[in-house]
């Protein structure tokens, strides 16, 4: 269900962490309002509620990478 609703919203980065990339930080806002824009889209339908939770938990993990730290990251 996810994964058409991405692709339906033009997302360019949520439909490639099927196969887990890795992710500069410098690209992880991009990523982040991707998440925020597909759960915003799948929250009009009850049924969403596990994938709604998985995404509010990856914003959660993403939220908290140290930028300072870390030049990639591997979403999968």
């Amino acid at each position: 269900m996810w994964l058409p609703t991405a692709e339906k919203l033009g997302l360019k980065w949520v439909p490639l962490f099927e196969n887990g990339p890795m992710v500069d930080v410098n690209d992880l806002a991009v990523v982040m309002n991707e998440f925020r824009r597909l759960r915003e889209a799948l929250a009009i339908n009850p049924k969403n509620v596990s994938i709604l939770e998985r995404i509010d938990f990856i914003l959660e993990e993403l939220g908290d990478v140290p930028l300072g730290e870390v030049s990639e990251i591997f979403i999968g």
